[in-house]
């Protein structure tokens, strides 16, 4: 099976961030639809269009599951039932302000200071949605070795498939892909900022998992099913 499933975190369709991250990227992963970019002060139409592109293919989010291969034993049907499950058993939390900064050269959204209730969100994830998960293949396999890892993180891809878990989890919803250049990173971040509303960035309420498909690899991610937390 080609298709390949994730665990993610998206604002509530209420909440400005919603609409802001997705006219940035240019793409409604929801209704799977293109969106007209903003036009940012100091960076080209062409230039967003360019460095939001591998962004645009995943949609709008902060991975809470990264994405997986249906395990053999198991379903979609299956995953979905579990994600309903795993909602219904938590409890709403806030975020209680966001920044827009640089994170490893790209420019993304990321809580402004540590939330315990979003490492602890993404931790359970991992766990009890892993029985889904197929082993990565070979290619998948060599695409994460070739990367500069620390023993810690070869650890966590060896067991869960992807290295940046747990202590490594570094929440964030991303915008653009890699910026190699320092001054073209920091006008872009500035531009970004700027575009957001101080709305956007302040007290965000968790109260959703979201479940994102792929058919293939050719296509991009959308979201297949929201699942509201308990009350």
């Amino acid at each position: 099976m080609s298709a390949r499933y994730a665990i993610y975190l998206v604002p509530s369709e209420e909440h400005s961030l919603y609409d802001i991250g997705q006219q940035l990227l240019g793409r409604d992963a929801h209704l799977c639809g293109p969106l007209p970019q903003p036009a940012l002060d100091g960076v080209s139409a062409e230039r967003l269009a360019a460095i939001t592109e591998t962004t645009r293919h995943y949609g709008f989010h902060a991975t809470l599951k990264p994405p997986f291969r249906i395990a053999e034993h198991q379903s979609v049907e299956a995953l979905h039932e579990q994600a309903e499950r795993f909602a219904a058993a938590r409890r709403p939390f806030i975020i209680p302000a966001l920044e827009v900064t640089a994170l490893d050269r790209f420019i993304a959204v990321r809580p402004s200071q540590t939330c315990s209730a979003l490492h602890e969100l993404a931790d359970d994830c991992i766990r009890s949605f892993d029985s889904f998960r197929a082993p990565p293949d070979t290619e998948e396999q060599a695409k994460r070795q070739a990367a500069s890892l620390t023993e810690s993180q070869k650890k966590l891809l060896e067991q869960w498939g992807y290295p940046y878990v747990f202590e490594e989890y570094r929440p964030h919803f991303s915008i653009t892909e890699r910026i190699e250049e320092a001054s073209a990173r920091d006008k872009t971040a500035k531009a970004i900022r700027k575009f957001c509303s101080p709305e956007s960035l302040t007290c965000l309420t968790v109260e959703s998992i979201s479940i994102f498909g792929q058919p293939d690899s050719t296509m991009p991610f959308y979201q297949t099913a929201r699942f509201q937390f308990g009350e």
